[in-house]
């Protein structure tokens, strides 16, 4: 299976924070897969912001809650599993409804943890 890869011009194109950063990733290379991504430096937020721009944030989504799941256990706020239902429900059936809970949720969380 082939991966994805992504140009400079087109990462350009999605108008990434920090342009000079993410453009130094891509000396010495035409294009470059997330797997190339992430050896040369890049962090997993910032692979999984492309991916998401390029019409996979479902995958996105899934990739990053099976993350919080597996260490939910290590905060008990009811604000963390209500986040992280929240963002299934989405998973479940998208729609405007469910992404508003679930932006709404993972703000409370976010508002507790600062």
């Amino acid at each position: 299976m082939t991966q994805p890869t992504i140009t400079l011009d087109d990462l350009m194109a999605l108008k990434p924070c920090d342009p000079d950063r993410r453009a130094a990733l891509f000396v010495g290379h035409k294009a470059l897969t997330a797997r190339q991504a992430l050896a040369l430096g890049a962090s997993l937020a910032d692979v999984l912001w492309v991916l998401a721009k390029l019409g996979h944030k479902r995958q996105c989504v899934q990739f990053a809650l099976r993350c919080a799941q597996s260490v939910a256990h290590l905060n008990t706020d009811p604000r963390v599993q209500a986040a992280l239902d929240a963002t299934q429900a989405w998973l479940d059936a998208p729609s405007e409804q469910t992404a508003a809970a679930s932006d709404a949720a993972y703000a409370a969380y976010a508002a507790a943890y600062a």
